[in-house]
């Protein structure tokens, strides 16, 4: 057993699992830099749940490079004084910091699968019904966050106001998904 210090850490999916000596292994979730940039701790921790028939967890320990961290520092800098200055991109590229595995959608998802790869039924049904079930579910949630997103984006960039119905109408969509993820987690 190895001692954990505390670090910036990021959790994502990945088809393949990824190569400990990959010098761009950072790259792949731009959080962890902005964790590093803000934190001062050049040492990140990434755990990577590899989905493949048989689920695997990796855990990586990339250091984030001083010259990642000054460039997002100015990164940060522009965009502020950009804001301002009253400059404002549609899309500006910035990512606030969001673990969307760690939130009660992902950790649902992953307790399903979870218990659909641990089942023993014949020809592996209920594996195979848990994951056909997360697919539908994962569409679901796209197309409930293109609709949010685009009236996000228009509140933010076009001044168009969200009207409450629509916004009611979306959270309890939202809940009602997150409802059956977790009944499927709670009854594979």
């Amino acid at each position: 057993m190895h001692r954990v210090s505390h670090c910036p850490s990021a959790c994502f999916n990945s088809n393949d699992a990824i190569s400990v000596q990959s010098s761009a292994t950072p790259a792949l979730d731009p959080q962890l830099i902005c964790y590093s940039w803000i934190s001062g701790i050049p040492e990140a921790a990434l755990i990577v749940f590899v989905r493949k028939h048989a689920h695997e967890f990796q855990y990586l320990r990339p250091t984030i490079a001083e010259e990642q961290r000054q460039e997002y520092g100015r990164l940060v800098e522009t965009t502020v004084n950009q804001i301002e200055a009253g400059q404002f991109n549609p899309h500006s590229g910035i990512r606030f910091p969001q673990n969307g595995c760690v939130r009660p959608l992902g950790l649902a998802s992953l307790q399903a699968s979870t218990a659909g790869l641990e089942s023993n039924h014949a020809g592996d049904s209920t594996y195979h019904f848990v994951e056909g079930q997360l697919s539908t579910f994962t569409s679901q949630r796209n197309a409930l966050a293109a609709q949010m997103l685009s009236l996000l984006e228009g509140a933010a960039f076009q001044n168009q106001p969200i009207p409450d119905q629509q916004a009611l109408q979306l959270i309890q969509q939202a809940q009602a998904l997150l409802d059956s993820v977790q009944n499927l987690a709670n009854n594979p």
